[in-house]
């Protein structure tokens, strides 16, 4: 299965998504089926025909295992788009990357946080002047945990950003600490907020892509009055938050379950696409009943 790629042989046509969201090169004897794919509705409906990795790599391709190995993540930057830093042709953000970098860009932002910067993926990319990371093990400029860090932090930010520990109660703790060392304007971003299968949130990873609990965390910040939550759909989930009054306060809520998650997604966390995170960001409403921005 394949979309966004060029094929180049007998018997088969050249298919396209209206512009590539990835590029590789793959063998036509790999190739068994080719689905035309136009839009990224239709790409996101062909996700179950998607390969899934494996852990039988012969020896003669012992070089592909690392990509094998992240086998969901390329999938979903196919879907989302590839994590690049720069939006593309005046494109709106589809990833963490180029959304914190618009934040940055368009707010004004100088100073920037990052809890959780394993690998520096993220913590590289962003252009902020001034940028602090935060990691326990490896990445970003400070070697500790974000309790740590915030217990004798005195610097305040524009932007924090929040990919530590996948937990609901520790995500929530961070939002809290973020809350009170951010400047006034500023805002936080989380990561990981929309699982796409249940084991993804399971509070301990049983595979490579892992979101935790953190849904639950949102559904918690939206039924605060104190700050505003809206979810854009990228990158599994780039939740936002804002130190205002909330305009939109989740009234109702049940058990949280994987069921419900399913069910209610939208509702719960206040799912946007960018141009309601547009009008997310650059209103300042007055609290409003559940149900306001959709």
């Amino acid at each position: 299965w394949a979309a966004g790629k060029t094929f180049h042989g007998q018997g088969f046509e050249r298919s396209f998504i209206d512009r590539p969201l990835s590029a590789s090169n793959k063998s036509l004897a790999s190739c068994t089926n080719l689905n035309c794919v136009t839009d990224r509705g239709a790409l996101v409906r062909n996700i179950p025909h998607l390969s899934r990795r494996t852990t039988n790599i012969p020896p003669p391709l012992e070089w592909t295992a690392d990509y094998v190995a992240r086998t969901e993540e390329l999938n979903a930057q196919l879907c989302t788009g590839i994590a690049c830093g720069a939006t593309c042709d005046g494109q709106p953000p589809r990833n963490r990357v180029q959304l914190l970098n618009y934040l940055l860009q368009t707010r004004g932002f100088q100073s920037y946080l990052e809890i959780g910067c394993e690998g520096d993926r993220t913590f590289a990319a962003v252009a902020a002047r001034h940028k602090i990371g935060v990691d326990p093990r490896d990445g970003g400029t400070l070697r500790m945990t974000s309790d740590d860090f915030f217990r004798a932090n005195r610097d305040t930010f524009d932007l924090v950003f929040i990919d530590g520990l996948h937990h609901c109660e520790q995500v929530l703790r961070d939002v809290q600490n973020s809350l009170a060392a951010l400047r006034a304007g500023g805002c936080i971003v989380l990561h990981d907020c929309l699982p796409t299968r249940r084991e993804h949130q399971e509070r301990q990873p049983m595979e490579r892509e892992w979101t935790g609990d953190v849904w639950k965390a949102v559904v918690a910040l939206r039924r605060r009055s104190d700050c505003d939550v809206a979810v854009l759909d990228a990158d599994w989930g780039l939740g936002v938050v804002l130190p205002r009054p909330n305009s939109a306060v989740l009234s109702s809520v049940p058990e949280l379950t994987w069921e419900a998650y399913v069910a209610q997604r939208e509702r719960l966390l206040r799912v946007v696409d960018f141009p309601r995170l547009e009008r997310f960001l650059a209103v300042r409403p007055a609290p409003a009943a559940e149900g306001a921005l959709r």
